[in-house]
């Protein structure tokens, strides 16, 4: 079985830096880590730390002050002071690529709850099947929109389609509009709108209102 790339570069890591440490060095090293990581509180800090305070390391450790001055110097030479915190730069490293990574996906979820995710892009349809009618929604409780061979369930979806720029054609065409058991087929025009496009009925009222600013 393959290792894990993570994982295997952190054991190989710890591996070399505590190799000229004895046993009681590195089970103190490993305790201040792991207390590192249980305060550590992403929203506030981006990797990681310890305050820089030798009577909360000793008690953090276990050891007692004679036991703790047995080994300060072994594991201190492993962590990086700064701004008055001590850190292991791996676990500093590691600490950021987790708000990175969680950053980006509170982000994608915004933009999904939103409907300003990226979609994968679709090929053109032919305009000889714009005038077809879109399959209504299975569960017969969100409105269905077909427009130039494109299909949304709801104004959500239909909104994300308007927000992709390969979506639609700047024309005047159709869209069908399925919902409580009818199916209604109205004139609209599409334009371009930034990156994205709008689609409008003829007095200029848009087919589904742009999402309000909070």
């Amino acid at each position: 079985m393959r290792k894990t790339d993570y994982y295997h570069q952190h054991y190989l890591e710890f591996l070399e830096a505590t190799q000229h440490m004895t046993l009681a060095a590195i089970g103190a090293f490993q305790i201040l880590c792991s207390e590192a990581w249980k305060r550590w509180k992403p929203e506030q800090h981006p990797f990681p730390y310890l305050p820089n305070d030798e009577k909360e390391l000793e008690r953090m450790t276990r050891t007692g002050a004679k036991s703790w001055w047995r080994v300060r110097a072994q594991v201190l030479s492993l962590f990086t002071h700064e701004d008055g915190k001590l850190f292991y730069q791996p676990h500093r490293e590691a600490g950021e690529r987790l708000v990175k990574w969680r950053n980006k996906k509170a982000e994608r979820d915004k933009d999904k709850r939103e409907g300003t995710r990226p979609m994968k892009p679709l090929p053109p349809v032919p305009e000889k099947l714009w005038s077809q009618v879109p399959k209504a929604d299975a569960k017969g409780q969100q409105i269905v929109y077909g427009i130039q061979g494109r299909r949304a369930v709801g104004t959500e979806q239909l909104r994300r389609l308007q927000a992709q720029p390969w979506a639609f054609v700047a024309v005047d065409c159709s869209i069908w509009i399925l919902g409580n058991g009818s199916a209604l087929q109205k004139n609209v025009r599409v334009v371009r709108e930034g990156e994205g496009w709008l689609i409008l009925y003829p007095d200029g009222t848009s087919v589904v209102p742009p999402k309000k600013a909070e």
